[in-house]
């Protein structure tokens, strides 16, 4: 049950994400949304496994759905970040310092939860 739930919200969340453009263009990852979003499956999910409930079919499925948006979440970030990572890589190599600079800075903007 978590599982079906978890699949069906990783990609009614894959669709509202590229509907809205997230994995075109680069965003700050917001690490507070992201823990907020699998700590519903990480306690249902622990409380089970120590032995101090037991979990239902409908207690899965609520909890799942929170862990695939969040799951939607980190691919819909994760891709941009990924193709600036690989243009981080080649302008290294390639010895074109001032792409090098401001691709770091492209990169430090996405993950960086400060500046």
């Amino acid at each position: 049950a978590r599982d079906t739930s978890i699949y069906i919200a990783t990609a009614l969340g894959l669709v509202f994400f590229r509907l809205r453009g997230s994995g075109e263009k680069e965003f700050k990852i917001n690490y507070v949304l992201t823990v907020l979003l699998f700590l519903p499956t990480a306690v249902d999910g622990f409380t089970q496994l120590f032995g101090w409930r037991e979990s239902t079919n409908v207690l899965r499925l609520i909890t799942g759905f929170p862990y695939g948006i969040g799951y939607a979440y980190l691919i819909a970030w994760a891709l941009p970040f990924v193709f600036a990572l690989a243009a981080l890589i080649g302008a290294a190599l390639a010895g074109r310092e001032a792409e090098v600079t401001a691709l770091i800075g492209r990169v430090k903007k996405m993950v960086w939860p400060i500046f």
